[in-house]
């Protein structure tokens, strides 16, 4: 079984109309409008590319401020996920459910998914575990 299976065949409706509907196109946690373009700095603060410019405009190169140390020509790109507040993916409910931007999607998950993610990152850095695959670890 994979986690598609446990969603409602109408999940796209559902999510569209908590996303778009309810949360108007924004994250229910930090307000973020969803297809906005910029970064994120150090802390996890997202900069659009109008705050970028404006800063930009008033001789103020924001890549030395908030944004030291982020890489100028990559901003990203929002995109509003639907999450399950209390994780249990069949449980579709209105009151369970919320519009989020990926970094609050992922601070929500954070305590019930550290080894999936954690392998990741092991991944991409090239430090394989002998002993376990992503899947054993996402259980």
């Amino acid at each position: 079984m994979n986690d598609r299976d446990l969603y409602p065949e109408s999940w796209e409706a559902i999510s569209a109309r908590i996303r778009f509907g309810r949360a108007g196109g924004r994250c229910e946690q930090c307000g973020i409008p969803h297809g906005t373009f910029g970064y994120r700095d150090q802390q996890g603060h997202f900069h659009s590319l109008v705050q970028v410019f404006a800063a930009m405009l008033q001789g103020i190169n924001p890549f030395e401020g908030d944004l030291a140390g982020v890489e100028p020509g990559k901003p990203t790109q929002i995109f509003l996920q639907c999450a399950h507040k209390d994780g249990n993916k069949s449980n579709c409910t209105d009151e369970n459910l919320i519009s989020v931007c990926p970094k609050c999607h992922f601070d929500m998950d954070r305590p019930g998914q550290p080894p999936a993610r954690s392998y990741g990152r092991r991944y991409r850095l090239h430090q394989y575990d002998l002993f376990h695959s992503p899947s054993d670890e996402a259980r």
